[in-house]
């Protein structure tokens, strides 16, 4: 008999505990690939907002860490940041939450562009959607694809945005998840309908040179002396240290390793017991020759092969809930819904850590059982 058929078949024996311990570490494995998962692709999302609009830099308010809601700057800022050398364009933006309770759906990014800038230029209009925002447009709105299907929205359709009707003039195909999801109005309309005339959430800055590193240090440091409450920061760098980003990141790992802990000590649990039930077997192996590392190996692999197949349940699971998610109208315009390979590699890898270190103590206490002992044990 093979050494892993002979593993399999001790396994198999106790079919109701290893479904269970199964079970347990599908649950961790799976809170670790789904909620780091999460995390990472809405941060993607988030940079992939700046990168397709080509943006450098971004100016907000000083300690706003990426939260720009109510962290608002005066508009007129942007007369000055133009006057830095190496500028190419500034474009004024204000970011808000909207509610439509006709559609009873909450809390949809409601973007204030400025019509004509290139902030615009990434938006693509598929023939018979409509089209882009134009300079001097009133009481019109854009929707991404994912805002349109929510809100259940055409071309020509009226859209109450904070109880003024809006035509609905486009509908855009973009590939970042977080501008699907949005609805897009000239800035001007949004300062009008939330009170914030004359003021913004933040600058995006197009440099002539993008890749000109030394370039954006300098312009960097040159806007940030213009006002002391501000900050200005290159788009990556402004995502990573995004509050939002550092929240979910923090809730994701704690989260998961709260999974691993449980998911460790039911590992754990299960080999002490299968060792003290089979003391009397692994006595009679001991004795027929077996050595402590084969005895050793035996139960390790038990355990490994345990995390594995959890591991796998536990992989589809996320796969599934990220799915789920991006069907949900207030997640689905975050989020890409797609699991990296390399969170996948990541969930096996940690499984295979959960089932050598919860099996660990159980196969040394059965390699230190003396034979003699162990066939007489009842």
């Amino acid at each position: 008999m093979w050494f892993s058929t002979f593993v399999i078949k001790n396994i198999a024996r106790r079919p109701l505990r290893a479904l269970l311990t199964v079970i347990a570490i599908a649950i961790a494995i799976g809170s670790v690939e789904a909620f780091v998962g999460i995390a990472s692709s809405f941060e993607r999302s988030f940079l992939a907002h700046f990168q397709d609009a080509q943006v450098d830099l971004v100016v907000v308010r000083k300690g706003a860490r990426g939260n720009v809601l109510g962290n608002l700057l005066d508009e007129d800022l942007a007369t000055d940041i133009r006057k830095v050398s190496g500028v190419k364009e500034v474009v004024p933006i204000l970011e808000e939450r909207a509610n439509f309770p006709k559609q009873e759906i909450r809390g949809v990014a409601l973007f204030g562009w400025v019509p004509g800038t290139t902030i615009f230029n990434h938006l693509e209009f598929p023939p018979g959607s409509g089209r882009n925002l134009k300079p001097g447009d009133k009481r019109a709105v854009i929707l991404g694809t994912v805002a349109a299907r929510n809100l259940n929205q055409k071309v020509g359709d009226t859209l109450d945005v904070l109880d003024t009707p809006c035509e609905v003039v486009g509908i855009f195909e973009s590939k970042t998840p977080m501008e699907s999801g949005a609805v897009i109005m000239p800035i001007n309309e949004v300062q009008e309908f939330f009170g914030k005339e004359k003021q913004v959430s933040g600058f995006n800055i197009v440099l002539e040179k993008s890749n000109d590193k030394a370039l954006i240090e300098d312009v960097r440091r040159r806007i940030e002396t213009l006002e002391r409450n501000i900050t200005a920061s290159p788009a990556s760098e402004y995502v990573k240290a995004s509050f939002q980003i550092t929240m979910a990141k923090g809730m994701a790992w704690l989260t998961s390793v709260i999974a691993l802990i449980v998911g460790f000590f039911g590992m754990m649990n299960t080999m002490v017991m299968s060792v003290n039930e089979r003391t009397r077997e692994i006595g009679i192996l001991r004795a027929v020759g077996w050595r402590v590392g084969r005895v050793m190996r035996m139960i390790l692999l038990e355990a490994v092969m345990l995390a594995l197949v959890g591991a796998a349940i536990g992989t589809i699971g996320a796969l599934i809930l990220m799915g789920i998610l991006t069907r949900v109208p207030e997640v689905n315009g975050r989020i890409d819904g797609t699991l990296q390979p390399v969170f996948i590699l990541f969930g096996f890898l940690v499984a295979v850590g959960v089932g050598l270190l919860g099996g660990l103590a159980p196969a040394a206490r059965a390699a230190r059982m003396l034979p003699t002992e162990a066939l007489w044990h009842e």
